[in-house]
């Protein structure tokens, strides 16, 4: 008997089979060398139980029912994953040990470990722990193997976070719709609350209202032409303590304080009070955390975070960068011997700046103390082959982010001049290079505004002209993607408390780099946010949810703590148990607030053209469409379906399908009267024909959108009468 190595999804498997040599593929697993086999999941194969699984009552909603608080914790076996289920179980009595081969995260963790104890494995585990993907790393982790006990506490983190998701969300969800029911604000939909989409939410309708309310305040800018024997610059005033016409911002509102300082400078002689040079260096940026990649991504590429999450773990998954969902940006020292081979192979592929690259020099970056789980997303080495042009692109950015580290710290002048004029203080600053290091990498070059070079303290100046620029304040930019990412990492900046910006700060965060991108998409399909061009903006649906949630829920600072708890409980420092008791009674605590909120008026969801009703705003692989499942009040009492075009829904076209597996209108099957749907061949692209979900019954023709006539051996698309599913 040997090892049953057990993966996160199937292309990790598979990597790993080539590894240990000598596959043989067969259903749901790969037999190796050695009597190992490798067999995987598909994420999670088992799924939190329902609430009328633990009460049959708890199928209708009611207000009474909350909160629903399990004491005995059930899962299932979600109905895709039976089969895969079915046959680890059958493995698992073939081998004497188990590799939890989970990603390199707590989620990962917990996806196997759940799979055990719900199949009762009582035997050895060992822990595969593998940041990357290529062979010399499997290699070497599969050397370094570790008993999965010393992850327990890890899983148990993924377990709170799973089991506060659903007492929180599925309570606080029941209980806000059913509140906006009651008060006729809607009368179908789901308003849902979130441990972390609720909070980020929060900073989207923050950002747009402080847009909204911006109002636009002139001030000034006084400045002088100097005139120097060495040269003519431009100096800014300098206020001082006492000087008038200043607001709290230390910015000059009053015009006739600027036309006083102006006229009072024009033809004067003054001198240099300070004439000072400094150099400076400027250390590359880290190699890409998740964020950061994304949010590059977003603004060089214009993809949105979930397309980068995927295109990442893509390149993963094909062994050329290392693993994706990471926060932490530093790598481990002995990584730092792999760079010559990494760099040539870089190089081989035009890499910008990699044949210049310096292996020999050492960054920052290189530091084992600053790396937790997971190090920075670097290239492994291996050939980048295959790539879609999106694919290259995103991984270029991953290439460069590891170059940089290979080229000397940007070197730079500051040069500062103060000179003192008609009584008062105006500074020129400006640069000079040294050397361009790491910012020649891609051209990355600042434009740097000289000073005349050779000026010295008490050296005498003229102004030759003096004037003030009139300027308006502007208003904080709307959030993109890349921004909103960038703001979840950093959403210490959104709260006052000196104390809690520490704890928010070490907490990195909210959410994690692994479920960022995936928060965002929720918001946009529960048509919280829209997206306009790369712009976020939130909705009137998502302003009202917001205004009337508890303040714990919205607050990016209590999301943030509970993610810090998690961290902790993952140290082993925090019991599973008393985190939940928290949960329960912030739980029942904010059921009383949420019972007690009185909302606007309805909503402004678009109506379903044949009952009124709100629409719903789904999404699924085709993207987002709108659909009504008011049933009973349609015509042919079925659902009805419609794409959506920025955020409103819009006659479905003939080529799209539909979003749900049903028709864009309800066409009865002749044979059952249920739904038919329009499905494109496989075999055959641009070719449709239509169907129900009953097999045996007759395909149809397309004929222009329509179903037309039963299908025949003479139709184009030929077949024995049923297509399997």
């Amino acid at each position: 008997m040997g090892r049953l190595f057990i993966a996160e999804k199937p292309s990790m498997g598979r990597a790993l089979a080539e590894v240990l040599g000598s596959p043989k593929p067969s259903e749901g697993h790969i037999r190796c060398a050695g009597g190992d086999i490798v067999t995987w999941c598909f994420g999670h194969l088992l799924e939190q139980a329902e609430p009328e699984a633990y009460d049959p009552d708890y199928k209708s909603w009611n207000m009474s029912h909350l909160p629903i608080i399990p004491v005995s914790w059930k899962m299932g076996v979600r109905k895709d994953a039976r089969a895969q289920v079915k046959v680890i179980k059958g493995l698992l009595k073939e081998c004497d040990s188990v590799v939890n081969f989970g990603d390199p995260e707590r989620e990962g963790q917990l996806i196997v470990d759940e799979l055990l104890e719900h199949l009762s494995w009582k035997g050895r585990t060992l822990r595969l722990w593998l940041n990357s993907a290529d062979e010399k790393s499997v290699r070497k982790a599969l050397a370094e193997m570790k008993d999965n006990s010393n992850y327990r506490d890890l899983s148990q983190s993924a377990l709170a976070r799973s089991r506060a998701d659903w007492v929180v969300g599925m309570n606080l969800t029941r209980a806000m719709t059913l509140t906006a029911r009651s008060q006729g604000v809607i009368s179908g939909g789901v308003l849902s609350v979130g441990r972390v989409q609720t909070p980020v939410l929060a900073i989207v309708v923050g950002r747009d209202r402080e847009i909204e309310n911006f109002r636009p305040k002139a001030y000034f800018v006084p400045y002088i032409m100097a005139v120097h024997a060495k040269g003519t610059f431009k100096a800014l005033w300098v206020a001082g303590d006492e000087s008038a016409g200043m607001d709290d911002e230390n910015r000059l509102v009053d015009e006739a304080v600027a036309r006083q300082i102006v006229a009072k400078a024009t033809g004067k002689s003054g001198v240099v009070a300070e004439a000072k040079s400094e150099e400076k260096k400027e250390n590359p940026p880290l190699p890409h955390t998740l964020a950061s990649l994304q949010a590059a991504a977003d603004k060089k590429l214009g993809l949105s975070a979930q397309q980068t999450l995927n295109i990442a773990q893509a390149l993963y998954e094909k062994k050329i960068s290392s693993y994706p969902r990471t926060d932490c940006a530093y790598l481990k020292e002995e990584q730092f011997d792999d760079a010559p081979g990494i760099l040539m192979m870089l190089a081989k592929h035009d890499c910008p700046g990699a044949s210049g690259a310096n292996p020999g020099i050492k960054s920052p970056a290189w530091n084992s103390a600053k790396v937790d789980a997971h190090h920075g997303i670097i290239p492994t080495g291996e050939q980048p082959r295959g790539l879609s042009r999106e694919e290259a692109a995103v991984f270029s950015l991953i290439a460069e982010g590891y170059v940089r580290q290979f080229y000397n710290p940007y070197r730079y002048m500051t040069h500062t001049v103060i000179v003192s004029l008609a009584e008062e203080r105006w500074k020129g600053q400006g640069q000079s290079v040294v050397d361009l290091g790491w910012r020649s990498v891609a051209g990355d070059n600042e434009r740097c505004e000289a000073l005349p070079q050779g000026i010295r303290q008490g050296d005498p100046v003229a102004a030759e002209q003096a004037a003030y620029d009139s300027l308006m304040t502007k208003p904080p930019a709307r959030f993109t993607e890349g921004t909103l990412l960038q703001a979840m990492e950093n959403v210490h900046r959104y709260v006052q408390d000196q104390k809690l910006k520490k704890l928010l700060r070490d907490a990195k965060g909210i959410g994690t780099s692994a479920t960022q991108s995936s928060i965002i998409e929720t918001l946009k399909t529960r048509h919280f946010l829209v997206k306009k061009g790369k712009q976020l903006m939130s909705t009137d649906t998502g302003r009202m949810l917001i205004d009337a949630v508890p303040s714990p829920i919205k607050d990016p600072g209590t999301t943030a703590l509970w993610e810090m708890i998690l961290n902790a409980m993952a140290a082993g420092k925090v019991p599973l148990a008393d985190f939940m008791l928290e949960q329960e009674r912030l739980v029942r605590q904010h059921l009383a607030a949420i019972a007690s909120v009185s909302l606007p008026g309805r909503i402004s969801l678009p109506p379903c053209p044949e009952c009124g009703e709100p629409l719903d705003l789904r999404s699924n692989k085709r993207g987002k469409y709108w659909s009504c499942f008011n049933k009973g009040k349609h015509k042919l009492g079925e659902p009805l379906f419609w794409d959506d075009d920025g955020g409103k829904p819009v006659q479905r076209s003939a080529s799209s399908g539909t979003g749900a597996g049903e028709s864009a209108q309800a066409f009865p099957c002749p044979e059952c009267g249920g739904p038919l749907r329009r499905i494109e061949s496989r075999k055959k692209q641009g070719f449709f024909f239509w169907g129900c979900k009953e097999n045996g019954h007759p395909l149809l023709q397309d004929e222009g959108g329509v179903p037309g006539k039963p299908m025949t051996f003479d139709s184009p698309e030929k077949g024995k009468g049923r297509r399997k599913r």
